[in-house]
């Protein structure tokens, strides 16, 4: 199990790179960089939603603890915002020019999503953790 917590960390840490990569192009005003790091971006967040979705948590719905199965529950219910908002910002700026990209609109949305993609990640890692305590 401990090396399944360390993978997900492992991505995590990925996830929280990739999206201070885009920041640090935002801040660089770099419109060409912001689009390259951005793609990045919404790939890692995809892959990760999948596994997540398709894997992760309709597993722990069937660990053998209790409250495993029922934070895994709670947790998908919570969380179930997340793919869709990540959905839209990705088909509202996944093609937007370099203009766009540095605009104010952009880097708001983007802090939102980062922000609430950290929430998740927390919760994620409080959840493994607590796996790790049962197993």
């Amino acid at each position: 199990m401990s090396d399944g917590i360390s993978e997900l960390r492992s991505r995590h840490a990925a996830l929280q790179g990739r999206a201070a990569a885009v920041f640090r192009a935002l801040d660089a005003r770099d419109g060409e960089r912001i689009a390259k790091d951005l793609q990045l971006f919404l790939a890692d967040v995809a892959a990760h939603l999948r596994r997540d979705v398709a894997v992760g948590y309709r597993l722990l719905r069937h660990h053998p603890s209790e409250s495993v199965r029922r934070i895994a529950e709670r947790l998908m219910l919570e969380q179930s915002y997340f793919a869709p908002a990540f959905d839209e910002f990705a088909a509202r700026w996944r093609d937007a020019d370099a203009e766009r990209l540095t605009s104010t609109g952009f880097r708001d949305e983007l802090e939102t999503l980062v922000s609430n993609l950290l929430k998740r990640i927390r919760v994620e890692d409080r959840l493994m953790a607590m796996i790790s305590n049962v197993a």
